[in-house]
């Protein structure tokens, strides 16, 4: 029988199926420093991500199969959770946390009239 080791350790964890698609990862945040767990779909999208912030504050987000972000939930640096609902291309935004401070305010257009370039998520 073959021995199984007590700890293995990586900067990178994949999950595969059996095609060799990845379908999750747990890696080291690359600014942060933290632990970061990603699960994707079967086109390769970032579908769920767990990690913790720069303040080591536990969060979580929800994309959809476009990859646009439609929840966040998470602990606030100052201890309170925060819940936040995005509906489209973050054009509406639900918040809510008991230090919640104002509204969302998506990017504005540029000054040609173009709408504002979709930000690429960093967490994967």
């Amino acid at each position: 029988m073959e021995e199984i080791p007590d700890v293995i350790q990586a900067k990178l964890f994949q999950l595969v199926d059996d095609s060799g698609n990845v379908t999750a990862e747990l890696k080291t945040h690359q600014t942060f420093g933290t632990p970061t767990l990603g699960f994707r779909d079967h086109e390769g999208n970032v579908r769920l991500v767990l990690t913790l912030n720069d303040h080591e504050q536990p969060f979580l987000l929800l994309y959809n199969e476009n990859a646009e972000i439609r929840l966040f939930a998470g602990v606030m640096e100052n201890g309170e959770p925060i819940l936040t609902l995005f509906d489209g291309y973050r054009e509406k935004r639900d918040t809510a946390s008991r230090s919640y401070r104002g509204p969302y305010r998506p990017p504005k257009a540029s000054s040609d009239g173009q709408k504002a370039p979709r930000r690429r998520w960093w967490w994967l």
